[in-house]
């Protein structure tokens, strides 16, 4: 996976994280903590997942 498409992830809970807070710098904070969530436990997993040759193997 390249960069551009492991910073672009986490865009979708900016989108709804501004509907959920009405001041901006609480949403930001969560926004944060939600993002270095994201980098630090989702994407080695992710990453793993693609490491495998997964268009060779069955998806069962």
């Amino acid at each position: 996976m390249q960069l551009g498409g492991v910073l672009s992830m986490p865009i979708p809970l900016i989108i709804l994280l501004q509907h959920v807070f009405h001041n901006y710098y609480i949403g930001f904070i969560f926004f944060l903590v939600g993002v270095i969530i994201f980098l630090y436990q989702i994407v080695p997993y992710v990453f793993k997942l693609q490491d495998k040759d997964s268009m060779n193997e069955p998806l069962w």
